[in-house]
């Protein structure tokens, strides 16, 4: 019988060695993570008050339905649903008793979700992208900035009287949060070497899970307090973040500035040099890059799809079921376990001889085993449909991090910066914007076709883009060779 294998046990205890000796990168970590957290409640706050909103300000979708029917949609036998005219003449009999009800759906709420946002959002990268590379020395301050007023515009949103209010708010919420995405993860990647960066970046955006299940937390608070106290309390929390990160987060010294992490003997804060050049060089906009880029833009617009309509799809076929019960933890439980495993996972992947592919391996394994969850997630009632949840959003949160590696890691020495601000603007409108196509399709296909298309359809195309990368990182894979004995065949 042969002897018992320990070796993971060793592995894992010098991964804690080294989680230990990087204690203030790690602090860094989860401050960035609590400021995405508070960057993502400030944009799901819509869907959590979406209703209330049209409601009092009059936009997107009406009904006509009967003020004693308030609480079935769409009405069951409802004079005046049957008769919208009803809500139009008033002027005596029963006609009295109808009124135009706001779905919170349609062209001006997807405009909201989308284009009003994304599109600032995405072309206000490019210029703070260049300016970053140009200056790295300021991005603490360009981080809490950010943060401190995408959050008084929250704060402002919420006292919007009218449509064209709300617009003006996201608008100027987009621009501010723009440039804390990019800067966040460039500080990151210049505090965490090989070892610890994907688990580094999933517990940076652990914090989107984290902030979309807090504005489902915020959504029962409101149902008692109103709307606009969801707006407030959602301002606040990144306005004290905001101080709190200009005040305690330290930019890198200049070896870590410039991307390249060493020993620290003093503060030990990074664990050895890393060695991020493992593909062979190539220019920015390379196969492998715009693969990577087009694949995860796929899968953002399959997750803005369900993140912005999901609570909608149930809303519409089981009218009134408190979806909160659930949204309110399962993103942000499951989000942050998954993110966790799958950034240590592709870590460990890493440091074996699969390299920069066991990175794209883990990643190509949850978008694929998201899909069937995604799918069964529609057909199943309340409340199975959120176990399946549970599984779906398991997987696909597995390649949070992941995704920002793989992308720092293939990119030119020193270029980083913009291969992410042209990832973030090409997510953002190629999948942020998918969520317009959803009332077109909605009017012809109905609700679950136009969802079954949009969602795991989304993550379908993701996973065949992502396999597809996976072929190309083959090409500039740095292979082993038998000439030199020392060359063991380094990979990221």
């Amino acid at each position: 019988m042969g002897a018992l294998d320990f070796s993971w046990y060793n592995e894992f205890t010098n991964y804690i060695t080294i989680l230990t000796y990087n204690k203030y990168p790690l602090y860094v970590a989860f401050i960035a993570m609590l400021l995405f957290m508070c960057n993502t409640m400030s944009r799901f706050v819509l869907i959590v008050t979406n209703v209330a909103m049209a409601n009092e300000i009059h936009f997107g979708d009406k009904i006509c339905r009967s003020v004693l029917s308030l609480d079935s949609f769409p009405p069951k036998a409802d004079l005046c649903y049957s008769k919208p005219l009803l809500c139009d003449n008033t002027s005596g009999g029963k006609s009295n008793d109808c009124e135009w009800y706001y779905t919170g759906t349609g062209y001006e709420y997807q405009l909201l979700a989308g284009p009003l946002f994304n599109i600032i959002f995405s072309f206000s990268l490019v210029p703070m992208g260049i300016c970053l590379e140009r200056n790295r020395n300021n991005r603490k301050t360009v981080i809490a900035y950010s943060a401190v007023l995408w959050s008084s515009m929250v704060l402002i949103g919420g006292l919007s009287t009218q449509y064209w209010h709300l617009a003006l708010t996201r608008l100027a919420i987009a621009f501010f949060e723009a440039p804390f995405t990019a800067f966040a993860i460039s500080l990151l990647s210049s505090y965490f070497t090989q070892e610890l960066r994907a688990m580094a970046l999933s517990l940076f955006t652990s914090g989107i899970h984290f902030g979309f299940s807090m504005a489902f937390v915020i959504k029962i608070a409101a149902n008692d307090l109103g709307w606009r106290a969801a707006y407030f309390v959602t301002g606040i929390p990144g306005l004290v973040l905001g101080l709190l990160a200009y005040i305690t987060i330290r930019e890198p010294g200049k070896e870590l500035a410039k991307g390249d992490p060493v020993i620290n003997n003093r503060d030990k804060t990074i664990s050895k040099k890393s060695i991020d050049q493992t593909l062979t060089p190539a220019p920015l906009f390379n196969p492998l890059y715009i693969m990577i880029v087009l694949a995860a833009a796929a899968r953002c617009g399959g997750g803005r799809m369900y993140s912005y309509n999901f609570h909608n799809y149930i809303q519409h076929y089981y009218p009134g079921y408190p979806t909160e019960h659930y949204l309110s933890w399962i993103p942000a439980v499951v989000g942050i376990f998954a993110s966790t495993i799958g950034g240590i996972w592709a870590d460990r992947k890493a440091a074996t001889s699969q390299g920069y592919k066991g990175r794209l391996k883990v990643l190509l394994l949850g978008v694929w085993l998201s899909v069937p969850s995604a799918v069964l997630a529609l057909y199943m009632p309340p409340p199975w449909c959120f176990v399946m949840l549970l599984f779906g959003a398991f997987f696909h949160d597995l390649g949070g991090g992941i995704i920002t590696t793989v992308l720092v890691e293939q990119a030119p020495a020193g270029r980083q910066t913009s291969a992410m601000t042209i990832f973030c603007f090409t997510i953002n409108m190629l999948g942020g914007n998918l969520v317009l196509l959803l009332p077109v399709f909605r009017a012809l296909f109905g609700w679950l076709t136009s969802m079954l298309l949009l969602w795991p359809g989304a993550f379908a195309v993701s996973g065949t883009l992502f396999l597809w990368a996976l072929i190309l990182s083959d090409k500039r894979i740095i292979k082993k060779t038998d000439s030199n004995p020392n060359n063991h065949g380094i990979y990221v």
